[in-house]
Parts: C-alpha cells; structure tokens; sequence
C-alpha cells in the first residue's frame, strides 16, 4: 500500500524550512522510501530529491544524517533514482563532507551514501572527475575505523574506483 500523496507533499513542503526542524521530516521521507519502489517514486515525484541535496549544505550534522537517510533509501534498489540523486549535485556536496566535515558521524554517513551513489557505472566516472578516490584514500588513513571502513566501502563498491585505486605498472619498453 502506497502511502499518501498529501503526507509526502506536506514532508517534502517540510524540507523547505530552515534549521533544524528540517531533519523531521527528511527522517519521515527515509521512512516512507524505506517502505517500497512506489513509495520511493512518490517521494521522488512529490520533489524531495533538490531540497534534500539543499541539506547536505547545512551546518547542523542532525540534518546532513537526515538528509542522507533519505536521499539513501530514495535511491536504494534503482539505477535512474540514484542517477538523479547524482545529477542533483549531491556527489560534490557529499565529498567536501567526507574530506573537510569536523563530524565523523557526518563523514560516516556521507561516504555510506557515497558508496551507493558510485554503485553505478554511470555514476561512479562522476566520483573519479569529482576526485573521490583521493579523497577516500585520505579517509582510509584517518585514526577513525568508522570513516576508514565506510572508505573501504566507497572504493571497492565499484568497478571503475578498484580499477583507480591499484597501482599503475610502468610500461614495457
């Protein structure tokens, strides 16, 4: 059973405020994409996509999680959902998180979704122009085996990131 339209617009209508309330209704949006592909498609039609990328800009590291919940189970399970969630910005906006956030739950999640986002073949030559590998390749270093192991994830989640991450052989000559 699919739920509301009305409840999905009224939370998407949510997401448009400032401060903290925002992670309200982006927890309740994880929620309903959780629950299945149609509800993933409503919350998707309804236009939740742009103002959840909106607050991965956001200081406050309650609404970056929140934020990231959601975009996660919108994507979760289908390629042209998760290529929107890319092409919505959110694969710059969620790598200055991983490199530069003081908060290890913040960089965490970022690069948890990160490494969903890259699962794609059409997604993951984003992540590479958009610089990831390194970025992740610093986070492996990092004293934190949360951020090192979601790193771990990221760079091995996709064909294109193991292929970036192995060595170069100098050619025969």
């Amino acid at each position: 059973m699919a739920s509301s339209p009305a409840l999905i617009t009224n939370l998407v209508d949510g997401l448009r405020g400032r401060g903290a309330l925002r992670a309200n209704p982006a927890d309740l949006l994880a929620a309903v994409a959780g629950l299945g592909p149609a509800d993933q498609a409503a919350v998707v039609a309804a236009g939740a996509v742009p103002p959840l990328v909106q607050m991965l800009r956001s200081g406050d590291v309650a609404v970056q999680c929140a934020a990231y919940r959601a975009l996660r189970n919108v994507f979760a399970g289908n390629a042209a959902r998760t290529e929107a969630v890319a092409a919505a910005g959110s694969i710059p906006l969620l790598l200055h998180i991983v490199r530069d956030s003081g908060s290890v739950d913040s960089q965490v999640a970022a690069a948890d979704c990160l490494a969903f986002l890259s699962s794609l073949s059409s997604t993951a030559s984003a992540f590479l122009a958009a610089g990831a590998v390194p970025a992740f390749v610093q986070c492996m270093r990092s004293p934190g085996p949360p951020l090192q192991g979601a790193a771990l994830t990221h760079c091995t989640s996709s064909q294109r990131s193991r292929a970036a991450l192995r060595p170069s052989r100098p050619q025969a000559a």
